[in-house]
């Protein structure tokens, strides 16, 4: 943990010691100060709300611990009660204003006991210590995403389960430069085995009467030039010549689809000898102009579309962040991707997912029971049992829940027994 994150979990402590011992004034400086340097602490907001005086801040600050964590269904409670307890004019404007830090109270006046007033002792169940929840870095992006734990802001691994903190990214996504890239590649496939073609007839029709009959056919000259004057040796090494030029660029077409970054120098490489043998073809009539000069002209258009996508074959080494995905918009969504994360071992990372999903769908019962797992799997115990608590709530008769609550249990007394 940095420095600055200690220095609110020190005075999170110092505040919680304070409303215990009773020294309200003290615990609201001391928590205001928390609040004030990070406002991503659950448990900050909720001892907040028990020793502020006002009944407005009371509730703002419960709504900001709300919107932390929407499955806290002892802090909705307590927020419908005070609501209950707020003039309708005065609940507005406080519901307007939740999403601001909770300030220094607006009025010195301690409200009336009621029957459902409640103290910080009648709080206890729902008040735990600081470690339980304030000090577990939920909302740090640089923990890990597979098992949760706190990492350095420069780690390249986990300290804790060793996995590689950062993953290959490419500059850009697949454009449609290199669609049609591969697309003249493969044009060149198909004129490398048809150039196959010109030396074999060479072999077949040498001196009869069939190469005459086909050489006087409009075009076949200039596809495949005169066959009749490549000497079988020559026309041998030719076959090859074009195999191999045709398996090349087999090859060509199917890199580059991994866009490796010596794919890209390698094609310009066979490019560039590509147009060499064109035209020595060319010139030495081996091979007809139209074939030749297409097959170059192939060539210079792969040049050009190859520096035209440079940008697609870079990878570059990304910092993986343990946070909601941006591009995400629904709970579903959320909810999805919280579970592509969870097949590749990413607990950490599933569970912002399924945290945000929870948050903006709250009666969706499975989006609990998934995040009560991903908490139990990155060792939140207390988190877990919580949000269970809630699906428990919202399903009573499904016997899922009780049974993961009891798994929980059980792997949470195991952590929790001395080891050696």
């Amino acid at each position: 943990m940095t420095s600055e994150q200690a220095e609110p979990q020190k005075l999170l402590q110092a505040g919680i010691r304070a409303a215990k011992a009773g020294d309200r004034a003290r615990a609201r400086d001391l928590l205001l100060q928390v609040v004030d340097q990070n406002q991503t602490i659950e448990l900050a907001w909720i001892w907040l709300s028990e020793v502020v005086d006002d009944l407005e801040d009371k509730v703002t600050a419960l709504e900001n611990a709300l919107a932390l964590n929407p499955a806290n269904a002892a802090v909705r409670n307590r927020v419908g009660q005070l609501r209950n307890r707020l003039p309708a004019p005065a609940y507005e404007d406080s519901a307007a204003a939740h999403v601001a830090p909770a300030g220094a109270p607006t009025a010195q006046v301690e409200p009336s006991p009621t029957p459902e007033t409640q103290t910080i002792t009648d709080w206890q169940n729902y008040l735990p210590e600081a470690p339980l929840e304030g000090d577990d870095g939920m909302d740090d992006p640089y923990q890990c995403p597979y098992c949760g734990q706190m990492t350095g802001v420069n780690d390249a691994k986990c300290p804790h389960c060793k996995r590689r903190l950062y993953i290959r990214v490419r500059k850009s996504q697949h454009s449609e430069f290199l669609r049609f890239t591969q697309l003249l590649v493969g044009v060149s496939l198909g004129t490398g085995i048809a150039g196959v073609l010109s030396p074999v007839l060479a072999l077949i029709l040498r001196g009869s009467e069939g190469a005459d009959y086909l050489l006087n056919v409009f075009g076949v000259q200039a596809v495949w030039g005169d066959f009749t004057r490549i000497a079988p040796a020559t026309a041998r090494t030719l076959i090859q010549g074009h195999a191999l030029r045709a398996g090349v660029m087999l090859c060509l077409l199917l890199l580059l689809s991994q866009r490796w970054a010596i794919v890209f120098y390698s094609a310009i490489g066979i490019v560039l000898a590509d147009l060499l043998w064109n035209a020595y073809l060319l010139l030495t009539g081996y091979l007809g102009p139209v074939s030749a000069l297409l097959n170059m002209a192939l060539a210079l258009g792969i040049l050009v579309l190859l520096f035209a996508s440079d940008r697609e074959f870079p990878i570059n080494d990304e910092r993986l962040l343990t946070q909601p995905a941006a591009a995400a918009r629904s709970a579903l969504d959320f909810y999805k991707r919280g579970h592509d994360y969870r097949k590749i071992g990413m607990w950490a990372l599933a569970v912002a997912q399924w945290r945000r999903a929870v948050g903006l769908a709250p009666m969706e019962t499975q989006y609990y029971k998934d995040l009560g797992i991903g908490y139990a799997k990155i060792k939140r115990f207390s988190r877990s049992l919580r949000v269970l608590a809630e699906a428990q709530r919202q399903a009573p008769d499904d016997k899922a829940v009780d049974e993961i609550m009891a798994l929980v249990r059980e792997q949470a007394a195991k952590e929790a027994r001395p080891t050696g």
